[in-house]
């Protein structure tokens, strides 16, 4: 069945009377927000509110989840806690049902009010004031002892369920809970991502499930003591004590292992190898705090690293030695290609030659022809050498090729316009792939001196890229390939346009045009059946993955770095007061490294009044978008919707699996858009156990109900504003 999420328990608590079953909490009064909403801290697993009472204060979770063995679980939780003698937990009582949510009833976890500040806001408040830090370190190292005779784990030990008030450490939120009746069953939860071993699973769940917790913030507090200013320089901004998850998984390479291992202080440093140590392990094998381990370098395992190093370095030598021989034989080929070149070019100066020397006998014999005496019958005429087929009358028009002319002049006739002139009418897409669509018919086309020497990849006899209202071709020569655009509608793209594009990304600051592709307007770069069109001309990027294909492709394990550069291009283009207006998969293409480059900007705002039409495909266009809505908000839905897309192909790779490629589209399909609510895919999504997906999914279905230009902007975390 389907849980109420936290809006749902938002409404139903406003009456404490007629929501709860508790007596003691139906006189309760709720705490309420500055807006009159009851306040709550939402979590993974449950919604938390303050009620007060007659005679006391109580913390009230509502869940948010149907959880494995749940009733059972919090029964014995429940037992064992209230018989412990520990001065660390709270008693609580879990009440099947606890609370009415429209007509059905939940169940819900009744426990006193525990005052106090989590870990990481004193720690923010007091990390400079050493004897203050170093209790807290002596009380925590306390407190795991007392668990662990107790047979107890908390199975989350993190910033938000350590309280610190003036009576000591309180432990809160014992949904993960490890106590030994419960030594038959498997965890329910893997622990905040910062502060938990990258290897621990769901099968993980006994007495040694805070180990790596403990070591994790232990350390910490140690530096923090020994060196406060760590925490201004490693920028810890909550949700952590010193380390975060990507250190765990990657601590070689880790910023905060590099600083705390090469810091003047031997205390710190050999704390943080101490740590890496312990990462080596596996969950269940990780030693509790007080025991002795020994610092990283004198692990097998180090040694094994430096050993694999040091073949990596002897393979990157022979790597740059055959790089350096290809080279050779590069030059050797460059040298070769350029005097085949120049053979080509003394060729083509001879046939020019030639070509000039006919054009000359030919206004020769026309100048006869004019000129001769009327008496001239034509059996004279013939002795002359006048031949119609190789003197055009000025009535046809003359058009020379490229590779006649040299691309040195551009002969006008009648018929023909001069490059820059306007189009008679419209360019069509049969227009359009007339040029150079044959070698056969190049002879009757003139291109732009600049693009002379280009040649045109084809396929087969056809073009290789088509828009709907535009051509592509793809143009090499002996040491470039370059890309040129002619736009089919003059109407849509004239040249003021084609040359505002080009001084806009010429004149975008470094950090913004580094996501841009270089565009120059060409004036009059093709002539065909008369016409001179304009167009635009940029770099050909090869070998290279749009986002679509880039994600169906590759399945990273937890990488979260195109997640972070693509939110940071979107920050940018924001800063810039930029919107791409076409923002999908297909118009982001992927380079070395994951870096992002947005191609097609007919719709580049502000350069655009009005976007064309379909600008977007369906998968990726907003329900209520109108050919009318235009403006710096245009990217917005896009760029939540592929936010949530890349997030989930970073992180959460079995909904991802299940949802992407499987219906025609990359993950979301268009009914989904049009319909949240009897989406199976937002329903998976809202559902989920991850706070984060449930919420971003529930944000989704808000502003897929809101006009466009309404819609909030990305923010810097990807955090989901309130609206």
């Amino acid at each position: 069945m389907t849980w109420p999420t936290p809006q749902d328990y938002n409404e139903a608590i406003q009456n404490p009377a007629t929501c709860f079953f508790d007596e003691e909490l139906k006189v309760g009064s709720v705490e309420l927000g500055a807006h009159g909403i009851p306040k709550s801290n939402t979590g993974s697993f449950a919604s938390v509110y303050s009620v007060s009472c007659k005679e006391a204060h109580y913390a009230v979770r509502c869940l948010l989840h149907d959880m494995p063995d749940q009733q059972l679980r919090y029964k014995r939780l429940s037992e064992a806690i209230c018989a412990d003698s520990l001065e660390y937990t709270v008693d609580f009582e879990y009440q099947q049902q606890g609370i009415r949510v429209g007509d059905r009833a939940f169940p819900i976890v009744k426990m006193a009010w525990v005052s106090g500040d989590n870990l990481d806001e004193y720690l923010r408040k007091n990390h400079k004031k050493k004897k203050r830090m170093l209790a807290l370190q002596k009380s925590f190292r306390e407190m795991l002892v007392c668990l662990r005779e107790e047979g107890f784990a908390h199975g989350d030990l993190q910033h938000g369920n350590i309280l610190v008030n003036d009576d000591g450490l309180r432990l809160v939120d014992y949904d993960g809970m490890f106590v030994p009746a419960l030594s038959s069953l498997q965890s329910n939860e893997i622990g905040h991502r910062n502060f938990q071993h990258p290897a621990r699973s769901y099968k993980d769940f006994g007495p040694y499930l805070d180990n790596f917790s403990a070591w994790v913030i232990d350390t910490g507090l140690s530096c923090l003591i020994e060196d406060p200013e760590l925490f201004g320089k490693l920028q810890i901004d909550g949700e952590a004590v010193l380390f975060r998850a990507s250190d765990f998984s990657d601590p070689l390479n880790s910023k905060i292992f590099y600083e705390l291992e090469k810091h003047e202080s031997e205390l710190i440093s050999l704390s943080s190898r101490r740590l890496r140590t312990v990462l080596s392990c596996l969950p269940a094998n990780i030693p509790f705090l007080s025991a002795n381990v020994p610092p990283a370098e004198e692990l097998p395992r180090i040694l094994e690293e430096r050993a694999a190093l040091k073949i990596l370095l002897e393979k990157e030598q022979e790597r740059k030695k055959a790089l350096e021989q290809m080279l050779r034989f590069a030059e050797e080929e460059a040298r070769l290609q350029e005097h085949e070149r120049l053979e080509r070019v003394a060729a083509r100066e001879a046939s020019m030659k030639e070509a000039a020397m006919k054009k000359l006998e030919q206004e020769r014999l026309a100048k006869i022809e004019h000129e001769k005496p009327s008496w001239l019958d034509e059996s004279t005429a013939d002795l002359l050498g006048n031949d119609d087929q190789e003197n055009p009358s000025p009535s046809e028009g003359l058009l020379v090729s490229a590779a006649d002319s040299g691309g040195s002049e551009k002969p006008e006739s009648a018929g023909m316009q001069r490059p820059g002139a306007s189009l008679p009418k419209p360019l069509t897409i049969e227009d359009c792939s007339c040029i150079f669509s044959e070698e056969a018919t190049r002879r009757n086309q003139q291109i732009s001196k600049e693009l002379g020497d280009f040649q045109v990849e084809f396929d087969g006899t056809e073009l290789r890229n088509y828009g709907s209202k535009s051509l592509l071709l793809h143009l090499t020569n002996m040491k470039d390939e370059r890309a040129l655009k002619i736009y089919c509608d003059d109407a849509l793209f004239d040249e003021n346009w084609m040359r505002g594009l080009e001084k806009t990304i010429s004149e975008l600051p470094d950090k913004c045009r580094q996501y841009f592709v270089e565009t120059r307007f060409i004036e009059g770069a093709v002539l065909s059946k008369g016409r001179s069109v304009s167009a635009l001309l940029s770099p050909w990027i090869n070998s290279r993955s749009n986002l679509h294909s880039f994600l169906l492709v590759n399945k990273p394990d937890f990488d979260y770095t195109l997640l972070h550069n693509f939110r940071r291009m979107l920050r940018t283009l924001s800063l810039s007061k930029l919107a791409h207006g076409s923002l999908e998969p297909s118009n982001i293409l992927i380079l070395d490294e994951l870096r992002l480059k947005l191609v097609d900007y007919d719709n580049l705002y502000p350069l655009r009044v009005v976007p064309i039409e379909d600008h977007v495909s369906p998968s990726y266009r907003h329900p209520l978008a109108t050919g009318s809505f235009y403006g710096i908000n245009i990217d917005n839905f896009q760029a939540w919707l592929l936010d949530t897309i890349i997030l989930c192909w970073s992180a959460y790779r079995s909904i991802w699996s299940e949802f992407a490629a499987e219906r025609g589209c990359l993950f979301f399909h268009p009914d989904d858009l049009k319909n949240p609510s009897g989406s199976l895919l937002f329903q998976r999504l809202i559902s989920n156990q991850n706070y984060e997906l449930s919420r971003r999914a529930v944000f989704l279905k808000k502003i897929i109900a809101m006009e466009p230009g309404k819609i909030p902007p990305l923010t810097d975390d990807a955090s989901p504003p309130d609206i």
